[in-house]
């Protein structure tokens, strides 16, 4: 089924949609290879610098961004055909359309351990989160198999679906063999090993890490905007830096060392930025909770 909005002229290569009253933004952009980029945007992501990124691949929308950008976001589908909604995870900002787009398409909308969706600080929203992202609770996604089929070009393309937790309990990616692709998520968002959520586990995260860079990919798409060609080496070294903080945390924390104490002695720079980043988000986002998912798995 078509998504039922009014006909838009159609987009070149990219097409903006500014909606006014939020300074929301949807570009939608051709990827090649059939693969098509809605990165969504408002002031507020701008400024942090941390956009969000879904891909329609024939009539498959993986992920479909966050609550704020919800408007520019369906102006940027008009007209297309939508079977099916897949997501990485279930964080707000992945999933805060789902349900909207889900009900307009008549589309299922599928997720990996659907069962923990409300879990990771969704229902108990700290206020940063709803004033960057805002809440979207409002989908009934069905369980993932271990592929999903977009209709592309008149002909199937499998998308595997590879479970790789860690930032999340619920996080996938989604691999097309065909073109060496791979839909990664919030696997990868930044180089080295520093502020975490509460309930990730840095041990999940580095097996998943690997387990992406073992498949050696043509090419990363993330959902925060990253395009990198021949990521493994990248992701290898994200796996050892993780590695390497584990193993000086151990070390301390076997010499009886508190939490405080090993943060100073293995993070030594940037000091003021995180304890910066960390009040705006209510200590959700920190570096103690790298520290405390290691100590967990001792």
């Amino acid at each position: 089924m078509h998504l039922n909005f009014e006909s838009l002229t159609e987009p070149a290569k990219r097409v903006a949609y500014d909606l006014s009253s939020r300074g929301a933004q949807a570009h939608l952009d051709d990827l090649g290879g059939g693969v098509l980029r809605i990165a969504m945007s408002t002031p507020y992501t701008r400024l942090l610098k941390m956009p969000s990124s879904a891909y329609l691949v024939g009539d498959v929308l993986i992920d479909s961004g966050f609550r704020w950008v919800r408007e520019a976001v369906m102006r940027a589908l008009a007209g297309r055909r939508l079977r099916v909604v897949i997501v990485t995870h279930h964080h707000e900002d992945h999933v805060g359309n789902c349900g909207p787009i889900a009900d307009l398409a008549g589309a299922e909308v599928l997720m990996y351990r659907p069962e923990h969706r409300f879990g990771e600080g969704v229902m108990d929203m700290e206020p940063y989160r709803r004033i960057t992202w805002g809440s979207s609770t409002d989908y009934l996604p069905k369980p993932l198999g271990d592929t999903v089929e977009a209709q592309l070009s008149g002909r199937a393309r499998p998308l595997r679906v590879v479970p790789t937790p860690g930032h999340s309990a619920t996080h996938v990616c989604f691999v097309d063999d065909e073109t060496g692709t791979v839909f990664s998520g919030d696997l990868y968002i930044a180089a080295g090993a520093a502020a975490v959520m509460p309930h990730e586990d840095p041990y999940q995260h580095v097996a998943s890490l690997r387990a992406i860079a073992a498949l050696d990919p043509e090419r990363m798409l993330s959902g925060h905007g990253h395009d990198l060609a021949r990521p493994a080496a990248k992701l290898t070294t994200k796996a050892e830096r993780i590695e390497e903080v584990i193993e000086r945390v151990r070390a301390l924390h076997g010499q009886g060392l508190g939490e405080a104490e090993i943060e100073s002695r293995v993070f030594r720079h940037g000091k003021g930025r995180e304890k910066v980043w960390s009040r705006i988000t209510a200590h959700e986002f920190s570096r103690q909770n790298l520290i405390r998912g290691v100590l967990r798995g001792l």
